[in-house]
């Protein structure tokens, strides 16, 4: 899936259609966020490190030095916006944090632009502005405050930060050209193990509960699979095709939740979703966008 059989579009748009079951998985587990993010790095870790092994990637593991740095940044990023995200539900609604942590795409295009120069044209700047606001009627724009004015500004504060540590860790894989993918999955789930180690409270008896099928699948396939296939599209994509693509991951969460526990969608909803289907396949099929009484300048 990672040797160029398959195209990194449908690559990044696969992970991220899998990415959205997260909350599903996290939800049926059981166990806690901070627990289910410790078992997907944990399982993620085991997993990918047996496939390696198996593959002989572990003999010369990273191609330069350059690529162990990035590895590392990326990882760093990678874990800390799990734990701002997690920390930012204590405080906003799952909605408000979905929204405000989706601001991450433009974060993507405006580091993609600064560490790449890879500029994204006028019409690419307005699809993805037009996924937005798809995500905003997807999931609709009901708050939820939870507390005090204080407290939610924190929590928003938190979910921006984790977007822009996403970011971060987006434009750090993208850079990284010399290292298989796999391996710089397996380093990041034993950073997750590391760091997340100390704030979670696993247990032996979370892997052999109903919890067991759950974590596996986040360890497996929301970690192992989902980080394989994006770390091998990222360094083939443009800024504006990643953040377009990114916003299948909020419609496949609404999907998910709507089949399993039987939620109705609302004709905003589904105006949302399209919405963003059709900004994502403009982006990636660079439709233009005609500008009345003003001349095109990019295309």
């Amino acid at each position: 899936m990672t040797n160029g059989r398959i195209g990194p579009t449908l690559q990044l748009s696969l992970a991220m259609a899998i990415a959205g079951t997260i909350g599903l998985f996290v939800k049926e587990s059981g166990v806690g966020a901070l627990n289910a993010v410790f078992w997907r790095c944990a399982i993620g870790a085991a997993a990918m490190l047996v496939f390696c092994v198996l593959a002989g990637y572990l003999r010369r593991p990273f191609g330069n030095r350059r690529d162990v740095v990035l590895t590392i940044v990326g990882g760093l990023c990678i874990v800390a916006n799990w734990v701002l995200g997690f920390e930012a539900l204590a405080s906003i609604s799952i909605t408000l944090m979905t929204i405000v942590y989706h601001v991450q795409p433009f974060w993507v295009l405006l580091l993609v632009w600064f560490a790449f120069r890879d500029a994204p044209t006028r019409d690419q700047i307005v699809w993805v502005l037009f996924a937005f606001a798809g995500l905003v009627l997807a999931v609709g724009f009901d708050p939820g405050l939870k507390g005090e004015a204080g407290v939610v500004l924190l929590g928003a504060g938190l979910s921006l930060a984790a977007s822009l540590l996403y970011a971060g860790a987006v434009v750090a894989a993208k850079a990284i050209t010399q290292t298989r993918p796999a391996v710089v999955t397996l380093a990041h789930t034993i950073m997750g193990v590391a760091l997340m180690a100390p704030l979670a409270t696993p247990g032996a008896q979370q892997l052999v509960s109903p919890a067991w099928p759950w974590l596996i699948g986040l360890g497996v396939l929301h970690t192992g699979i989902v980080y394989v296939l994006m770390y091998a599209a990222y360094p083939r994509l443009s800024g504006a095709a990643i953040a377009a693509l990114t916003f299948i991951y909020p419609v496949t969460a609404l999907i998910a939740d709507a089949w399993v526990y039987d939620v109705r969608m609302t004709p905003a909803q589904i105006a949302g979703m399209l919405a963003i289907a059709t900004a994502t396949i403009a982006v990636n099929r660079k439709w233009p966008i005609r500008w009345p009484l003003m001349p095109r300048r990019d295309a």
